[in-house]
């Protein structure tokens, strides 16, 4: 939502200055950003948007918007500024919210994965947007042959041609940010494109994509295109699959919770506030959020820490991603062998089922695969996520 409302603001910011408009805008992103880094870009949008239309005169591209943004963007991390310099820790929380260094190995990883072909690559994520939200990219295409390329044959409602060609910018913008740090482009970060693919659907222009001065040929392939990508999602509807989207992110039990869900309030219900918990394995991250609960150290993910970084992509396995000794694993295993080790430790298949791993990595921290051993026993599983918990004594 935050990230919605930042592009909207960005635009109408654009269009209908307001001091109000302008600062909400840089606070929304800026919110966006600290909770998902792609939201990064949005600050190309509102550069790139703001020359554009300034070129096209518009009201609202002038330095006192470009200062509102700053303005909000500043107010939104100010709590945590406030937060962080008072306990006199700035520069863990620069390096938290940018984080280059971890944002460089991420994207320097993909150089031990597959070879890529950029074309090759731009058709699959094009067939990947298109599958996932048939119709809303049907839209899309009326809007971009309709209003933004097509010869100026037709009126345009006044101001509809420049506002079109801002949301085709926002849609490219969120689509290029699912391959930032290597090109990965998962499928649960279309979900980033949607805000912009919806609002297409406002500048619909069914006169101006079939009034072209090629006969309207283009125009009957897009009508042709926008009706079987309806009868597609009917069908789709109609089998169960409609909700695409969900089922690339989410698994659901059949209470309806997902299994970090249901880890979580199992966690919570036998461990109190000042209780710690460990995680391995990429779909255990959420039962930090579900369980209430911290890990014992700083290292909360294994992966790129406790690990290489992985090198799949939403096309192609990748290769594996070795165990990596070190100050952090000696942090974590610490953690366990202390006054007060974590209470339950879940553990995720994923290295091996989501990642190219013939055994899971964590068979190679063997200082920490012998206290498990010792001190833990399995006492659930939910999904693909087993709870070994902490036996007193």
């Amino acid at each position: 939502p935050l990230y919605a409302w930042g592009g909207v603001l960005i635009i109408e910011s654009l269009r209908a200055p307001t001091a109000r408009c302008s600062v909400g805008a840089g606070v929304a992103a800026g919110l966006a950003f600290l909770f998902k880094k792609q939201a990064v870009m949005l600050a190309p949008l509102a550069v790139i948007a703001w020359i554009l239309t300034r070129r096209w005169r518009w009201s609202g591209a002038t330095g006192r918007t470009v200062i509102g943004w700053v303005l909000g963007a500043g107010l939104a991390a100010a709590p945590m500024v406030v937060f962080y310099g008072a306990r006199g820790q700035l520069t863990p929380l620069l390096e938290g919210l940018v984080p280059i260094s971890k944002v460089g190995a991420y994207a320097t990883a993909m150089e031990n994965g597959p070879p890529v072909n950029l074309a090759v690559l731009v058709a699959q994520v094009m067939a990947q947007l298109a599958q996932t939200f048939p119709l809303l990219c049907a839209a899309m295409c009326v809007t971009l042959v309709g209003t933004v390329w097509r010869p100026a044959i037709v009126e345009d409602p006044p101001g509809a041609r420049g506002l079109s060609r801002v949301v085709a910018l926002w849609i490219a913008c969120s689509w290029l940010a699912g391959g930032l740090g290597g090109g990965r482009f998962y499928g649960h970060y279309l979900i980033q494109c949607l805000p912009a693919l919806c609002l297409s659907v406002a500048f619909l222009n069914w006169e101006g994509c079939l009034g072209r001065n090629d006969g309207g040929r283009i125009g009957r392939l897009v009508l042709a295109a926008v009706l079987a990508a309806g009868a597609y999602q009917l069908v789709e509807v109609a089998a169960g699959k409609g909700d695409r989207y969900r089922g690339v992110k989410v698994r659901h039990l059949q209470d309806g919770r997902t299994a970090p869900e249901a880890v979580g309030a199992f966690i919570a219900a036998r461990t109190s506030a000042d209780d710690t918990i460990m995680v391995w394995g990429w779909t255990a991250w959420p039962v930090y959020y579900w369980a209430n609960r911290r890990a014992p150290t700083r290292v909360y993910k294994a992966l790129g820490s406790l690990t290489q970084f992985n090198t799949n992509t939403a096309f192609s396995r990748g290769g594996p991603t070795p165990f990596v000794p070190g100050p952090l694993a000696e942090e974590v295993q610490a953690a366990f062998e202390g006054g007060r080790p974590p209470a339950f430790f879940v553990l995720s298949p994923s290295f091996t089922s989501t990642f190219a791993n013939d055994r899971d990595p964590l068979e190679s921290f063997e200082g920490l695969v012998r206290l498990l051993q010792r001190d833990y026993r399995p006492v659930a599983t939910f999904g693909d996520l087993t709870v070994l918990q902490r036996v007193p004594g």
